[in-house]
This record gives C-alpha cells, structure tokens and sequence, in this order.
C-alpha cells in the first residue's frame, strides 16, 4: 500500500513540475529529458530485477521504477496532448487530439492487459521492451519535433509553412524563434516558403 501510494506521488510530482518548466524549457527538452531518464531508469530496472535473489537489487529496482514513473509523467505524461493541439492544423486539431487520445488510452489498456503474461513469458526482459522504445524517441524527438514553446499558433504554422520538407521544421522553428527575439539567424539558410521566396519580417 505505502509502495502504491509513493508510486502515484511520485506522477504527481512529475506533473507540477511540467506544469511549471513546460514553457521555460520547451517542449523538446522535456520530451528528450523524459527518454533519456526512462531509458535509463528501465535499462536499470531490467538489470537490477535479473538479479532476482540479490534484495537490494531488487529495492534498487523499485526505486527506479518510481524514478520512470516521474520522468514520464514529466514528459511524455502531459506534454504530446498540449504538443498535438499546437502543430495540428486548426482545421483538424479537434479530429487531431481526438484520435490522440484514443491511441493513448488504447495503449494504455493494452500494455496493462499484456504485461502480465509479458512478465510470465520473458520476465525482466520484458523491461527492455520500454527501453529499447524511449531510446528510439531520443533521436525522433531532436529530429522531427520543433519547439513550440513562446510561439502563437500563427507562429507554429509559420514554421510548417516555412519548412522545405518533413525533416526542416526544427531548423525552422530555431530561426523562427530567433527572428521574434529580435536576432537576425547566422549561419544557416535562410527562413524560405516552400515557394523559395523570402518571407518579410
């Protein structure tokens, strides 16, 4: 029970803190610390439970089981619902979260319903499964995700607008970001529509 309830907690505190970095760090930030932190905490979870007769192994494990459980509500916990209604398009964004969160929740049902037999399967093994999945996000997110954080819906599309391609929009939004801090971008290409005429500022 005291277990349960430290678990929660610990998503609890994960959450105020997004609420209160979210815009001063970004979104990419939190998304890239939250990987980072459950690739860590799971390849560690998986290490530590192998050694299944070895007590403080397994006390270890459930430290960083609470420790997964911050960084993901810290990140991935709130922050794609709020990311998701940002780069939607506004013809679609109600459609966009809609589908969202049904993906997320289905998921989630899914991974409870198969974790039992998952662990009866393969065990500790089964941690490197999530592993193995939020180090895949690490590069995804710094590749594909652009910041959002201090710029107006107007200004995300802008972003998309600008970008010559489905890989160009972080380079985009940096210079995007730079332009309304009032500094000229230097040493990149500059901010072009897919018609290769440059924008007025």
């Amino acid at each position: 029970m005291i277990l349960a309830v430290i678990y929660q907690l610990s998503g609890v505190f994960g959450g105020i803190l997004c609420v209160f970095t979210i815009e001063g760090f970004g979104r990419r930030f939190l998304l890239l610390s939250s990987a980072t932190a459950n690739t860590i905490s799971m390849a560690l979870v998986a290490a530590l439970s192998s050694q299944s007769t070895n007590i403080i192994s397994m006390h270890a494990a459930v430290v960083f089981m609470f420790i997964f459980h911050f960084s993901m509500v810290f990140g991935f916990g709130g922050v794609p619902f709020l990311y998701a209604s940002e780069v939607a398009p506004l013809s679609l964004r109600t459609t966009i979260n809609g589908i969202g969160s049904s993906i997320y929740w289905a998921l989630s049902v899914l991974v409870a319903e198969i974790t039992p037999i998952a662990f009866n399967a393969i065990g500790w093994k089964y941690f490197l499964i999530f592993a193995c999945l939020n180090f895949a996000m690490i590069p995804v997110v710094y590749l594909f995700f652009p910041e959002t954080a201090g710029l107006s819906l107007e200004d995300i599309d802008e972003v998309f607008i600008m970008s010559t391609g489905w890989s160009d929009s972080v380079r985009v939004a940096e210079q995007v970001h730079r332009r309304l801090n009032g500094r000229q971008p230097q040493g990149d290409r500059p901010l072009e529509n897919k018609d290769n005429r440059v924008p007025t500022v």
